[in-house]
């Protein structure tokens, strides 16, 4: 009998079913990248490095359906999308893990967030100062974890006002764009990130100019980045003829100077090398893999996308809220914040903030997220992946998870100041 579902129905599947199919496309292709569920169409998901070939297509599916039906003979269907991965408006330098599980959060929770507005407005003024600096690099560059959030809005951005308006002129616009747009693992993740970055480094045109950027609190990034730089520097043949490094800070450092250098390769090469700070109240972000929208794999340079449902407070310095806000997405909401809404304070106008209103935005997102669920859970019934009793026990977990969680919803804080979450004993305020 396969075991009962405990803390996530749906992890429970990926454990029981997942490994061995992902083995089974694998090989039939080496260009398979993992394989993941999408409960919402009842369908397999294998995502794939590079544009599969019909034949390659087929020769996943078969596989997958062959593996499937050793390990489950009654589900009759083993429906596959074969898939490349999301595209971004920047290209990623990182590691493959060998099977990338769904992050699939836990719609129960949901993170309460206060954010003051003026420290909202510093970042988005410190990021709009990198975005212009952006268009007149010739390369831009972060490094994840920190860097990640500032490149998601800064690149994306542009693309968007750049994006061209056919249809099929989209992809091959991408790939150009994404060429001047780089993110890399942090240099400390493991043995070969540093190596990642300094080979590519070392391919750079000469008289090109790069901007770097890094966001923290006492400025270490850029300081280990330039360090990167002198060393991967002394044995190029060419150099770029600019490199800038820019760090977004919220905290002081007696090391936090500008610098203004010129590197010589052995070759005779010279290059120029600043770095500078942009002094902001709070970086929000900052160690934050909820508003990034990520989680990091240091053992295999890779980033896990992160999915959480959040209550966000835009407060005044008084801590008067301005704006409620209800997100199935906290990342992408944070990045509408930084992005799109108003640059001036928004009015407290219309209808009153109370806590009876907030209390109602949390319910809704909760409930959006229960049924969300319920129709997942319910599809992966209907398809055989779940028994009745297993189904049926999940479904009477599953309204008791959401009663607590709307009874308490105020119980998960993120504390920017030691940046975690705190969760708040009831009755506490």
């Amino acid at each position: 009998m396969p075991k009962e579902p405990t803390l996530s129905w749906r992890r429970t599947l990926e454990e029981r079913y997942l490994p061995d199919l992902t083995i089974a496309a694998m090989s039939a292709s080496n260009n398979v990248r993992y394989v993941e569920f999408d409960f919402i169409n009842s369908q397999f998901r294998v995502v794939v490095e590079n544009r599969p070939t019909p034949t390659e297509r087929d020769a996943i599916h078969q596989a997958i359906e062959a593996k499937g039906r050793d390990l489950a003979p009654h589900i009759s269907e083993w429906p596959v999308w074969v898939r490349r991965p999301h595209p971004y408006p920047f290209t990623l330098h990182l590691g493959t893990m060998p099977q990338e599980p769904k992050a699939f959060q836990e719609e129960h929770h949901l993170t309460v967030f206060q954010i003051e507005y003026d420290q909202l407005l510093a970042l988005r003024g410190a990021e709009a100062k990198l975005s212009v600096m952006a268009g007149r690099a010739d390369y831009v560059v972060a490094f994840a974890l920190g860097g990640t959030a500032a490149m998601i809005h800064i690149a994306g951005s542009l693309w968007d006002r750049q994006k061209p308006r056919r249809l099929p002129d989209v992809p091959p616009a991408l790939d150009q764009f994404a060429r001047k747009y780089h993110l890399f693992p942090g240099l400390q993740w493991n043995l070969e990130t540093k190596a990642m970055f300094s080979n590519w480094f070392a391919s750079l045109p000469t008289n090109s100019t790069i901007l770097i950027f890094d966001t923290g609190t006492k400025g270490n990034g850029p300081r280990e980045i330039a360090n990167t730089i002198r060393d991967a520097s002394v044995n190029c043949k060419d150099l770029p003829r600019r490199i800038s490094i820019i760090g977004i800070v919220d905290g002081t450092d007696r090391a936090q100077r500008q610098v203004d250098e010129k590197i010589t390769a052995s070759s005779g090469a010279r290059m120029c090398l600043t770095i500078d700070y942009l002094r902001v109240p709070r970086v929000l972000s900052e160690d934050c893999q909820i508003l990034m929208g990520y989680d990091r794999n240091r053992e295999f340079a890779h980033m896990q996308p992160l999915k959480d449902n959040a209550l966000i407070r835009i407060v005044d310095d008084s801590g008067r809220a301005l704006q409620i806000i209800g997100a199935s997405s906290a990342a992408s909401t944070f990045h509408d914040l930084m992005t799109n809404s108003p640059a001036s304070q928004p009015p407290a106008g219309g209808k009153r903030l109370t806590k009876l209103r907030e209390e109602m935005i949390a319910a809704t997102i909760l409930e959006y997220g229960r049924q969300g669920e319920r129709a997942e859970l319910h599809n992966a019934w209907a398809w055989g992946l779940l028994t009745d009793r297993e189904f049926q026990a999940e479904s009477k977990r599953m309204i008791q998870r959401y009663k607590r969680a709307i009874e308490d919803y105020d119980g998960r804080r993120w504390n920017f100041i030691g940046k975690e979450v705190r969760h708040r004993k009831r009755g506490e305020k």
